[in-house]
């Protein structure tokens, strides 16, 4: 379970910066 954890972070630190760069494009 803790490398799942692992995994959603990840992709919190890689998808949130993402949208936040394509909304302000």
């Amino acid at each position: 379970m803790l490398l799942l954890d692992f995994f959603r972070m990840l992709q919190q630190c890689i998808y949130y910066p993402l949208g936040i760069a394509i909304l302000k494009a």
